[in-house]
């Protein structure tokens, strides 16, 4: 399933998503996404049914790496047909969440400058937009955690609400 969603995305959200023109995630790469490190990582699929099957229509995820054990790096990326909707703000909200009750200090993600719809969603999360630190073609959009959790308004049209509250969501 994951893998139809990915090549069933747009050339220019599959570059938004991977930073580079790639047309067929490879299966090396769908295994490490399937299963992440239940420690320090988190995989999020919002899926919806379809002509009666279940397909998936946005994933998310952040991961972390061993050079920077109190941060986290998300990714995100919703169907084409189904941007607009609130499913970015909903799993963007639920990683950030999640990743403030593991006590992740900030979570960050980069993106590539020309994805407007992902840096002022970012922004409206309460993100902040940073230089990147090595590549002029990104932003960095991070977050601090660990803090009072801010009221964010997020309209979520066509999803459920979340099965636990949350404070900042």
């Amino acid at each position: 399933m994951l893998g139809d969603f990915f090549n069933d995305l747009a050339p220019q959200s599959r570059r938004r998503r991977f930073h580079s023109g790639v047309r067929e995630v490879p299966q090396s790469w769908l295994d490490q996404f399937t299963h992440p490190d239940e420690d320090g990582e988190l995989a999020l699929l919002a899926l919806a049914s379809q002509a009666g099957a279940t397909v998936c229509v946005g994933e998310a995820r952040y991961a972390w790496f061993d050079d920077a054990p109190q941060q986290r790096e998300f990714a995100l990326v919703i169907a084409d047909a189904w941007q607009g909707f609130g499913i970015g703000s909903r799993l963007l909200c639920e990683l950030t969440c999640d990743a403030e009750d593991r006590g992740v200090e900030t979570l960050y993600g980069d993106v590539l400058r020309d994805n407007l719809p992902l840096l002022g969603l970012a922004q409206r999360l309460g993100y902040r937009l940073l230089h990147h630190p090595t590549d002029a073609t990104l932003l960095r959009v991070a977050r601090a955690l660990n803090g009072p959790r801010q009221q964010i308004s997020v309209p979520f049209s066509c999803c459920e609400p979340a099965s636990r509250p949350r404070a900042a969501c």
